[in-house]
């Protein structure tokens, strides 16, 4: 989880008057989901930062909502990858009750944040995502575990620039039924990103799902817009089950005619005629030739998001202030390359004033003129 995700309503946050859960001390709210807060804590056993996923006390007694928090805790820890999000342990607070799901905390900001203050990314580093994202899903595919969820909001870039695959809530294992975890959703996965089969059924989802959603996501950060829009969410699956796009390259010329066709393939109403597996998708991103990895991601508008930073609270001091913020105001960043030269010069001449000053004292207090 990050830093810089967006915040949830702080009136809305159940652990204001609670500082502790378990041996973790509560900072601050990070954001909500639909089942979950997330909160940035402190574990002093670790002597670092973690995310903390809460599980929403209205549904605590909600059996087929708890069984599926514990599914997400269990099928985070078994999964080792760098480019998805760690989680560590799910664990109940002995004095509230509350269940939580102990994660990785990755310095940075989702894509969805970019996306919301008008952000587009260019076309190297947004292949350099998709190929991150896509080595996860080949991770996961051959775990055989289907992700169901792949969009922006869920695409988390740290600090160096590499992207990360995170919550895992709607995970389904493949062709296994799915329909006691799901049936408490209306619908499961996100209307813009999903194909519209997973509308449709959890038994005609597979891993070219998952795809789908890559070409979705791709789309979005390329040319500002999701391939399929509508008033509502029939609408949008009506739109998705014909196929009619405008495509990618007409939004944004400086897509290249040999991602345009990726995107197109990914975006395909019939699972068919989509890449068959992520491992062949992967092949064909690398291909392009595009390393976009190097390349600086656009500045996010802090004050839009609302992020201030973490309560330093009773930390051990080294701690606090490892997450206070270490930028410099912007005339301060890069001093004029005159200024060690000058200073440099400055100290010799105070030197000799000092030799000098000292020489004369020593002179009168041994009574030499």
């Amino acid at each position: 989880m990050y830093i810089a995700a967006n915040e949830a309503n702080v009136a809305s946050d159940p652990l204001t008057q609670t500082r502790q859960l378990g041996r973790y001390r509560i900072m601050r709210l990070l954001g909500e989901g639909g089942m979950s807060f997330v909160y940035l804590a402190f574990d002093p056993q670790r002597s670092s930062m973690v995310a903390l996923k809460v599980l929403k006390p209205s549904l605590a007694a909600n059996q087929t909502a708890l069984r599926r928090f514990r599914r997400e805790a269990r099928i985070g820890c078994t999964l080792s990858h760098p480019n998805i999000t760690r989680a560590y342990a799910f664990e109940v607070d002995p004095a509230t009750g509350i269940y939580f799901i102990v994660m990785e905390l990755v310095n940075g900001h989702d894509l969805q944040s970019l996306l919301d203050q008008g952000h587009r990314v260019s076309v190297a580093r947004a292949v350099s995502i998709a190929i991150d994202i896509v080595q996860a899903l080949a991770y996961m595919h051959g775990q055989h575990l289907i992700h169901r969820d792949v969009k922006p909001g869920n695409i988390l870039m740290t600090t160096e620039g590499q992207a990360k695959l995170s919550d895992f809530g709607l995970v389904k294992r493949q062709h296994a039924s799915d329909d006691q975890l799901t049936s408490c959703d209306r619908v499961f996965g996100t209307t813009h990103y999903m194909p519209w089969e997973q509308s449709v059924s959890a038994s005609l989802v597979d891993a070219r799902g998952d795809l789908y959603a890559v070409g979705a996501t791709l789309y979005h950060l390329l040319t500002g817009v999701v391939p399929f829009d509508g008033n509502d969410h029939h609408e949008v699956m009506a739109n998705k089950q014909r196929g009619l796009f405008v495509p990618a390259r007409q939004r944004n010329p400086q897509i290249p005619a040999s991602l345009d066709r990726i995107i197109t393939r990914l975006l395909q109403a019939d699972p068919s005629n989509r890449y068959a597996s992520a491992r062949e998708l992967l092949a064909e991103l690398e291909a392009l030739g595009l390393d976009g990895a190097a390349e600086p991601m656009p500045e996010l508008d802090r004050t839009l998001t609302s992020c201030a930073q973490p309560t330093r609270l009773d930390l051990p001091e080294s701690m606090a202030l490892s997450i206070m913020p270490t930028e410099r105001p912007a005339h301060h960043a890069n001093p004029p390359a005159y200024l060690p030269a000058f200073a440099s010069r400055l100290n010799i001449v105070l030197c000799i004033g000092l030799v000098t000053l000292a020489a004369s004292i020593a002179c009168r207090v041994l009574g030499y003129t």
